[in-house]
């Protein structure tokens, strides 16, 4: 067999294939290289972002301590509670907020704690009530009241069992109270726009992408209108101790005779320190039936700072605790609107709330005070005597039995953010500071929600900046935002 000419040495063949076969580990070794590049360029990206989440965590954790100790023995007291700073708040590198809806300004944030006992309690108010809120059409309301009544009786354009059995997916209509607000859901003919209005993340602000969506070009009030939906306006907490501030049961003085008389008298003595005056009272007061506190003023001739005195020592409702007041010292227009109150008696209310707190548990009384140990009135604090003024007593006598002048029950919707702005959380909860320690009844997470201030505040922190002010109303002092 004829050979080819000049023969590549068996040697030089074989460095070639050893060659060959070294370039390709090199470029399987640098192909590891670079995927074990990636996957610690992964792991460095998923530490970080751990270490940013448990770090919001902690932040988020610790506003929650901060607002227990907000509400932790404020006896009921709420503007005390309500002016507890909430803006901007740094707590370690990071930094937290604590938002509310701002009643007067729809484009603007609130910052603060929000009293629970300001809103409508959906578990004991009317129907009629319920119909007067923001958006809200008179069969849902009673739709509301059929929902947690203990009957299968229609109200009025309600719903029962009977429809909601009729459902694509059937249930039964509950027939007890509700446990939290989110349970509307359940209601014949509850929606998203109802609840929320334009406000799709909850953060009582409308936003220009909101009011894009919402097709709201001008502006607009949200006092008197639905576009944050109902959400802002109605609870079902507020429960409240039914004893006075040391912690005393109150007289009952729904229905005064012979055998309470006595104790009336007693109470009436120790709060006026008037003797003779207080055996006037309570005996202008006997054999006599009365439906509030106010109902008792009126039909005894007493004035507003005389029942200012003695209010947090008599009731109209047995048992250890009251439930459904409405607080009218942090209430807003459209809630006690939906007392059955007129615009212009709403507003007379708000404009005497501005005048300040006593913290005295309901028994300040204003300037000018008489020999009998009278003043001219009385002024807010955690008392209700003052409405006498505000309003006529005959219109305070029509809204008595719904109200109250204290709070035990507060809500806070926190946001947290990391300090270099790479992480996020914000939680609701809710809090009853009926005993101390208070206890957090309810919480909710909303970070799904997305984040619910401004950009610029992320921003600022991943430059490394302090973020910037917030445009909207804070907590403490000078702000004047109370509710």
């Amino acid at each position: 067999m004829k050979q080819c000419a000049n023969p590549i040495p068996l040697r030089f063949r074989r460095r070639g294939i050893i060659f060959v076969a070294a370039i390709w580990i090199m470029v399987i070794l640098g192909a590891l290289v670079l995927v074990f590049a990636r996957s610690m360029r992964t792991e460095v990206i998923a530490s970080g972002n751990q270490l940013a989440d448990a770090q919001t965590t902690a932040i988020e954790l610790g506003a929650e301590q901060y607002v227990l100790s907000a509400v932790d023995g404020c006896g009921g007291d709420a503007a005390a509670v309500l002016q507890t700073p909430a803006e901007q708040m740094q707590l370690g590198s990071g930094y937290f907020w604590i938002l509310q809806p701002y009643q007067q300004q729809d484009y603007q944030y609130a910052f603060g704690i929000c009293d629970e006992c300001s809103k409508l309690p959906l578990n004991s108010a009317s129907d009629q009530a319920l119909a007067l809120l923001p958006g809200i059409t008179q069969d849902l309301a009673d739709s509301i009241v059929d929902w947690r009544d203990a009957d299968e009786t229609v109200t009025g354009q309600g719903a029962e069992s009977s429809f909601y059995e009729s459902q694509p997916r059937p249930y039964a209509s509950k027939n007890a109270l509700f446990e939290s607000v989110e349970e509307l859901y359940l209601i014949k003919n509850m929606s998203d726009d109802v609840m929320w209005g334009m406000d799709l993340n909850h953060n009582g602000v409308m936003d220009l992408t909101e009011q894009q969506a919402g097709g709201m070009a001008g502006a607009f009030n949200a006092a008197n209108n639905a576009s944050r939906g109902i959400a802002p306006y109605v609870t079902v907490w507020g429960t409240e101790p039914n004893t006075s501030s040391s912690g005393q049961a109150r007289i009952d003085i729904s229905n005064v005779n012979q055998g309470n008389q006595n104790a009336l008298q007693a109470a009436l003595k120790t709060g006026l320190n008037d003797a003779k005056r207080a055996s006037q009272i309570s005996g202008q007061a006997m054999n006599k039936t009365f439906k509030n506190i106010f109902d008792f003023a009126v039909k005894t001739n007493m004035k507003s700072a005389e029942l200012a005195k003695v209010e947090d020592l008599l009731t109209t409702t047995p048992g250890k605790t009251r439930s459904g007041g409405v607080n009218v010292n942090t209430a807003t227009e459209p809630v006690l609107m939906c007392l059955g109150l007129q615009q212009a008696d709403a507003d007379a209310i708000i404009a005497q709330q501005s005048i300040g707190s006593s913290g005295s548990g309901g028994s300040t009384t204003g300037a000018g005070a008489s020999a009998g140990g009278a003043a001219s009135g009385a002024t807010p604090g955690m008392g209700v005597a003052w409405v006498m003024d505000a309003i006529t007593p005959a219109k305070a006598v029509t809204i008595g039995s719904l109200i109250t002048g204290k709070s035990y029950f507060y809500s806070a919707d926190i946001v947290a953010v990391t300090g270099d702005g790479r992480a996020f959380r914000r939680i609701r909860i809710v809090v009853d500071a009926s005993s101390s320690p208070p206890l957090i009844v309810y919480r909710k997470d909303l970070t799904s929600l997305g984040w619910p201030l401004s950009d610029d505040i992320r921003a600022a922190l991943r430059a490394g900046q302090p973020p910037p002010a917030s445009n909207g109303f804070g907590t403490g002092a000078g702000n004047g935002l109370l509710r």
